[in-house]
């Protein structure tokens, strides 16, 4: 039997503070027994000396350290292991005059320490089935491997600042011309109306491990009282900060919990004493503060911001359901999967009505039930089909 192998390369970390999508797939695959290298974006000098980089910066060039020494980062997961590939790349591609053209797109993997072409010796992949990625900024890479790509479409990434019209023409070509493209949200099929190649609905999924195991209460909340409405994640542009501010002021008897980091400011949520941020927690401890939360908030603007927010299948949807907490979320088509397990709102006054209704609900196990459902585990056991598929397709041809 041909042993299970991939390469998988992420502009996510794979063990960071908070977790992607494309992660959990590498861990979830590593338990059905596959071999990963799972290859980080490169860190570079100028992320080294970047005030808000740096520590993860030398965290990856530590990383890289070990690696060229022969004692790269490993995991083991089930049957299969995962080994981390962190390099350092002389310029970064960042959106600056200079640094942000497509010539860097095309050669960064020629310039990496270590150098990549010596790491896939040193690796246990003899024979990678695959080379999956959720990056246009590794697609390159992907082309001169030749081997089968598979492109997991996660998000419009139009929609961010930080993101270079190289990137973007580069993922029009992967969206083209990838094996597979995983797409993570319905609307965004209407992107991939040209392909030709297959395309698969693969949504987010959760870790229902973690996130269903018993947890003490975290001391950052001990002192915030009772009754909690959690968010977990990003504070990013797409947050629906009215509805938020609406709901604290007219419920100044509940607590609204703000955990993760904040990508923008939102300035009108200062200063309302029931309105807490808390900043990033390792991905490990989320459980601990939705298990002792009362309601879980996706209040994303889908009004103002409707072809970002269409797009996005939240994480925290599976997540909170997971931990049984209730949970009122926004209207897509990727939310209303959940029918009435959820509560949903359309305005900030539905907003404030739906999480008093929340508050009363009684079918944890329902939810977790449903969450069982949408596993990683579950998600990995189809990708799997699609990369041993596309594998015997490619022997056959």
């Amino acid at each position: 039997m041909t042993a299970k192998q991939i390469i998988i390369a992420s502009t996510h970390p794979f063990m960071a503070d908070m977790r992607f999508g494309t992660s959990y797939l590498a861990e979830a695959l590593c338990e059905l027994g596959w071999d990963i290298l799972y290859i980080e974006q490169p860190t570079s000098p100028l992320h080294l000396v970047h005030s808000r980089a740096r520590d993860r910066a030398w965290r990856k060039a530590a990383g890289a350290l070990r690696t060229f020494s022969g004692n790269a980062q490993t995991y083991r997961f089930g049957d299969g292991n995962l080994t981390l590939l962190q390099t350092i790349v002389p310029w970064p591609h960042i959106n600056v005059p200079l640094l942000r053209g497509e010539h860097i797109l095309n050669v960064w993997w020629k310039y990496t320490f270590p150098r990549l072409s010596g790491v896939f010796t040193r690796s246990r992949l003899v024979h990678p089935q695959a080379f999956l990625t959720d990056s246009p900024y590794f697609y390159s890479l992907a082309q001169n491997l030749r081997l089968p790509v598979i492109y997991r479409y996660a998000d419009r990434i139009q929609y961010f600042s930080e993101v270079t019209p190289a990137l973007l023409a580069k993922q029009q070509v992967a969206l083209r011309s990838s094996d597979i493209v995983l797409y993570t949200s319905k609307a965004m099929q209407a992107d991939l109306q040209e392909r030709t190649k297959t395309t698969h609905y693969l949504p987010n999924g959760v870790n229902t491990a973690l996130y269903g195991k018993s947890c003490k209460e975290p001391s950052e909340l001990i002192e915030i009282p009772k009754p909690r409405i959690i968010y977990s994640g990003t504070l990013g542009p797409w947050l629906d900060v009215s509805a938020i501010r609406a709901a604290a002021l007219a419920l100044p008897n509940m607590q609204f919990v703000l955990l993760g980091q904040s990508s923008t400011e939102h300035p009108s949520l200062t200063g309302i004493s029931n309105v807490h941020f808390l900043g990033t927690v390792p991905h490990y401890r989320v459980p601990e503060f939705l298990q002792h939360s009362q309601v879980g908030i996706i209040p994303f603007d889908i009004i103002n911001q409707p072809d970002l927010v269409r797009a996005i299948n939240p994480l925290k949807l599976y997540e909170y359901c997971a931990s049984g907490l209730p949970v009122v979320s926004y209207i897509s088509e990727e939310t209303i999967k959940a029918g009435d397990l959820i509560d949903y709102y359309k305005t900030p006054d539905e907003f404030i009505t739906s999480i008093h209704s929340a508050l009363g609900r009684a079918d944890a196990s329902t939810r977790k039930d449903w969450a069982d459902k949408m596993s990683w585990s579950n998600r990995a056991l189809e990708l799997q089909d699609l990369i041993l598929n596309l594998s015997l397709s490619n022997v056959s041809s």
